[in-house]
């Protein structure tokens, strides 16, 4: 399949998203291989928010949870990005919108967190725990060069190094 999409951009997220984020956040085909499956609470999302807020952040690489705006210039905001630092260490999550669902968004978004580790110059590997039955997100990865390195009974963790 072609993508649909070619370019995205990420941008730090705000406090002024938090309606975007919520219409992930509470729809549970998005939230359904994320912790207990169960969509968030307006509560739950803005404690994360206010965790991984891109101004606290400072909208690069760095130590700690960052999540970023995922655009593209046609279609606005489309998703969200997580980067979640832990030394040369980053692991990674991407909620995609489903009315883009299947347009090459994550893939892109998986690009982008590649190229942002990679900018940051001392970042060694990507990580990211799939839910197994999250057949679409595996897909995802493995285009991206990732490679499986461990299943226990609820997710698959995945691994790319730079």
């Amino acid at each position: 399949m072609t993508s649909a999409v070619t370019t995205l951009q990420a941008r730090p997220a705000h406090q002024r998203d938090l309606a975007f984020l919520a219409t992930l956040a509470q729809d549970s085909r998005v939230t359904a291989y994320v912790g207990d499956g169960r969509p968030w609470t307006e509560d739950y999302l803005q404690q994360r928010l206010a965790q991984a807020c891109g101004e606290e952040f400072g909208g690069s690489v760095r130590e700690g949870v960052g999540w970023f705006i995922a655009s593209t210039g046609a279609l606005g905001d489309v998703g969200l990005l997580s980067l979640r630092r832990d030394g040369p260490c980053v692991e990674i999550g991407f909620w995609v919108l489903p009315a883009h669902w299947g347009q090459g968004v994550a893939g892109l978004m998986v690009q982008r967190a590649l190229a942002m580790c990679a900018e940051a110059g001392d970042v060694h590997s990507l990580q990211a725990r799939v839910h197994v039955d999250n057949v679409a997100s595996r897909r995802v990865l493995e285009r991206a060069g990732f490679l499986r390195e461990e299943r226990d009974t609820v997710h698959d963790q995945w691994t790319n190094s730079l």
